[in-house]
């Protein structure tokens, strides 16, 4: 198939479609397999991939209220809450309450998870890119930041 031009659009057709959704197919594909492997080393410390980026967030930046956990990790106030449940009992997290809301910190417990196992799971990651160069992975980075900034 061809790709011809929409004067109106300025955007092409049926191929720019075909190669979207292939280009769509791929990320999906890749980020599953990645997604998946990485949390392999999770589970052995009794931990989803969701609990550790919690962890991980707090690690960066702790005293956050819960609403803005939710929103930076784009989860809804349901979800955020189940996952501090769950961290709590593990007692990973705590909150302490400031009105209607929450602030989450580490405990001691969580500081640990977290120092040990984000160097490790960081490298996993950055060995998953190891087939792009450099510049490679820097384009890609730029391609993708740019499709996400055009999303609402």
């Amino acid at each position: 198939m061809s790709t011809r031009s929409n004067p109106q659009s300025g955007r092409s057709t049926t191929t720019n479609r075909q190669t979207a959704v292939q280009i769509w197919l791929r990320m999906i594909r890749i980020a599953k397999k990645i997604g998946r492997a990485a949390e392999a080393p999770l589970q052995k410390i009794d931990l989803t991939g969701p609990q550790f980026d919690l962890l991980v967030q707090l690690g960066q930046k702790e005293g956050v209220m819960q609403q803005d956990l939710a929103q930076q990790l784009r989860v809804t106030k349901g979800n955020i809450s189940q996952l501090l449940a769950k961290l709590e009992e593990k007692r990973l997290i705590r909150r302490e309450k400031h009105g209607r809301t929450a602030a989450v910190f580490l405990t001691a417990g969580g500081r640990t998870v977290v120092e040990e196992r984000v160097g490790p799971h960081d490298q996993f990651i950055a060995e998953r890119f190891q087939a792009l160069s450099d510049a490679e992975q820097t384009e890609l980075l730029r391609l993708l930041r740019k499709i996400d900034r055009s999303l609402p």
